[in-house]
């Protein structure tokens, strides 16, 4: 008895003409070819430690390798396309890690450094996970940031999602308010700070001749030119009205968390805020994005309470003038023609065999409803979540 179930993704790749994105809600890979609308591929994943849920928030492709970022994951997952084969790859280093929860990655001669979203009790900094899919090895990396120490009752978010790379180096938006650019050769950490920023900067996008443009937890703008000089950004009604974002995961997720550059406009993709927003370079204005009010949510109602880590759309991708986005609450996959002005979607469904709605629904009901005996368990475990899907 096989069962379709909508999937959800809050990061995707494009890689010839196909989709590539790990579920949030099921354990799974898969790639959806939007030429042909359809899901052409999907593997199962099976964690060591069992999680089937937030397994990998963050994917990358380098070269013909899809790589799965650990969130939840206890190792990193790697998939070759050319070869259709999958590999699990153990991380070595520290033991102690209670949570990956890496978030935000770059790449760098041929070598994936990913950085944790969150720093746990009793850490004293943070760490990198190295990753060199073409020898299938992984290994923690300690960052050593004086503005992290967490005491024995706290877990802190550290960095946003989203980064910059350029010649070695990584730059890192952290929660403190910084602006961090690490060399990805000695791991040594150069520190910007924005002395009039009341809230931490949660996305940046490149533009121009080395300039960028930052956007803070709830929505300002601001022009850096990578050293010390910074420049406000006219902001707007759109702006004001995206300050009131949901009380959801407000304590980890801004306004926008992710930006894209398109010839002469930046779009700012909301986490919580229910405007899509674009600002005009040359002429240094916000306002909403013509495709805002085309892509309907409500993050209010429709994110799950349980996924306030997430935000409310992916990141986005673009691909000569087509930018990519998934919706989290909807599972609506989104192109969007940025110079035809025209918006497709589609909302994405997987297959799922009869031992992996056993897998996944044993592992919810035990994990939601408490302990019964083996064969009940079993039983109504799986019939739960048959009607669940």
């Amino acid at each position: 008895m096989a069962k379709k179930a909508r999937v959800d993704a809050s990061n995707i790749v494009i890689y010839e003409n196909k989709a590539w994105f790990f579920a949030l809600n099921y354990p799974c890979l898969c790639c959806y070819d939007y030429k042909r609308q359809e899901v052409v591929k999907k593997k199962f994943i099976y964690d060591k430690k069992g999680y089937i849920e937030c397994l990998y928030e963050n994917i990358i492709r380098i070269d013909n390798y899809i790589v799965g970022i650990p969130f939840w994951a206890s190792s990193v997952y790697i998939y070759d396309i050319q070869k259709g084969e999958e590999y699990y790859v153990d991380i070595l280093g520290q033991d102690d890690i209670r949570i990956n929860a890496f978030y935000t990655s770059i790449i760098c001669k041929n070598t994936i450094y990913a950085f944790r979203r969150f720093a746990n009790t009793g850490e004293n900094g943070n760490y990198v996970l190295k990753i060199d899919p073409f020898q299938k090895k992984a290994e923690y990396i300690t960052l050593c940031l004086d503005e992290v120490n967490c005491n024995d009752s706290e877990t802190i978010k550290v960095f946003a999602n989203e980064n910059y790379y350029e010649d070695e180096f990584a730059i890192l938006l952290s929660e403190q308010g910084n602006i961090i650019r690490v060399s990805l050769s000695d791991f040594k950490c150069d520190f910007f700070k924005y002395k009039n920023i009341e809230y931490p900067f949660y996305t940046i996008c490149r533009f121009g001749d080395n300039k960028y443009f930052l956007v803070d937890k709830i929505g300002a703008g601001v022009i850096w030119d990578g050293q010390h000089s910074y420049i406000k950004v006219n902001s707007s009604q759109i702006i004001e009205s995206a300050r009131n974002i949901s009380s959801i995961g407000n304590k980890y997720l801004g306004a926008f968390e992710n930006s894209v550059c398109y010839e002469n406009t930046i779009y700012l993709i909301p986490s919580l805020s229910k405007v899509i927003c674009e600002y005009d370079i040359e002429n240094n204005i916000m306002r909403k994005a013509w495709f805002s009010d085309e892509i309907i949510f409500d993050i209010a109602n429709k994110i799950k309470s349980d996924n306030y880590y997430v935000g409310f759309l992916s990141n986005a991708f673009l691909v000569g003038n087509v930018l990519f986005l998934f919706c989290v609450s909807s599972g609506t996959f989104y192109e969007i023609d940025l110079a035809n002005k025209v918006v497709k979607a589609n909302i994405i469904e997987v297959d799922f065999s009869k031992e992996e709605i056993t897998y996944i629904g044993e592992y919810r009901f035990k994990h939601s409803t408490g302990i019964l005996k083996e064969d009940e368990r079993l039983e109504y475990g799986l019939q739960t979540f048959i009607n669940m899907i």
